[in-house]
Formats: C-alpha cells, sequence, structure tokens
C-alpha cells in the first residue's frame, strides 16, 4: 500500500471507515450520509465502542469514543483517519469545538519532543466544579494539555 498515491490510499481509506462504520450500524455503505452526526442515525455508546474496535483492527487507529458521541459526521471521522494514517490532502484549519489537530512528528511549543497520538477535544472539568480535570492541568514544562 505504501507505493500507492496517497490520493488511492485516501479513496480505498474512506471506502473501509464508510463500510465499516455501515456494517455495525446495520446499514448498506450507500446508505451512511456523510454530513449527519453518527449519533444523529443511532449511534449510541455501545455502537461507538464497535465502531472504534472496527477502526482499531482494520487501520490500527482509534478514535476516542467521546469523538464519536460529540456529533462527528462520517466526513469528520474521514478527515481523522486520514491525519492518523499521515495521507491528508490538507490540514484542517479548525475543528468544530476549535481543537486543531497536529500532525505526527510535530515539535509542541515549548518542548522539543516531537507529538505522538494526539486526542481529539479536550475535557473540562464535571459541571458544577471548579477544579480542572488532568486535561487542562499544566504540564511539568508550562504548556497546557488543551
Amino acid at each position: 500500500m505504501r507505493r500507492l498515491d496517497p490520493a488511492e490510499i485516501r479513496v480505498l481509506a474512506g471506502a473501509q471507515l464508510r463500510g465499516r462504520i455501515a456494517s455495525v450500524m446495520g446499514l448498506a455503505a450507500e446508505e451512511l450520509p456523510d454530513d449527519i452526526p453518527l449519533t444523529g442515525l443511532g449511534v449510541d455508546s455501545l455502537l461507538a465502542v464497535r465502531i472504534r474496535n472496527g477502526l482499531k483492527h482494520d487501520f490500527e487507529a482509534v478514535p476516542s469514543v467521546s469523538l464519536l458521541l460529540r456529533g462527528a459526521t462520517l466526513a469528520d471521522l474521514r478527515e481523522w483517519l486520514f491525519i492518523e494514517l499521515g495521507i491528508a490532502a490538507r490540514l484542517p484549519l479548525q475543528r468544530r469545538a476549535g481543537v486543531v489537530p497536529v500532525p505526527p512528528g510535530t515539535p509542541r511549543s515549548g518542548s522539543a519532543q516531537p507529538r505522538g497520538r494526539r486526542s481529539w477535544g479536550c475535557r473540562s472539568g464535571s459541571p458544577g466544579t471548579s477544579s480542572p480535570t488532568a486535561a487542562t492541568a499544566s504540564r511539568p514544562n508550562g504548556s497546557r494539555a488543551c
């Protein structure tokens, strides 16, 4: 697969992604729309875990269940997958939640270490609390996780 053009890989990976998600949801691949949130199509936490496990098996890429349950569409997941696989046609300017994914190997600001796998979103403190969670707490080097 490494000898294929990235555009060809995107077509193949996109078709496999669509087929896997449609299969988990009990739909034909052509019935799965690109632009409707998966939660609006009936994806709940159990289906989200099954989708995550299928993508781990197919691509060795693991989306967070929260990404799937926070209104991601098939197009959002395709964009996420292409970035994870290093075959994105271009980097997205911004995400719906304002989080911009960083390509693998890009040094973090204030750090000489390359960034590994990343999360597509951060959780804030629990409703009604003022204490930050580990995701929003400062790191030892002074940078913030989110």
